[in-house]
């Protein structure tokens, strides 16, 4: 997360991209294929500088917090080192590491 966001007041958005704004909209592009049941603008994720707290904002389509927490038009702190996070038919691994960049 060391690129910041196209827009830090919006944070972060996750999803498939449209067409028809520039860069597809999104900072995090997961697919570009339409079967996967990912949303143009999907979420949002945010990083709060002053608390260091990560949000994760789901809008109209739903997304699924560690296989059991379904958030739709609503938001939550990701505040486990590891954690799942399922945008349609997508999952990932969100892992966050004391590693310094010179490490990797």
């Amino acid at each position: 997360m060391e690129i910041p966001p196209s827009n830090p007041k919006l944070g972060w958005v996750v999803g498939r991209g449209r067409s028809d704004l520039g860069k597809g909209g999104v900072d995090f592009l997961l697919t570009s294929r339409t079967t996967y049941d990912v949303a143009g603008r999907h979420a949002r994720m945010y990083h709060n500088p002053s608390s260091k707290v990560l949000m994760i904002i789901a809008g109209r389509r739903p997304i699924v917090l560690n296989g059991t927490l379904e958030l739709k038009d609503d938001q939550r702190a990701i505040t486990a080192t590891n954690t799942g996070i399922s945008f349609g038919d997508l999952t990932y691994r969100l892992d966050f590491t004391s590693l310094e960049s010179s490490s990797y």
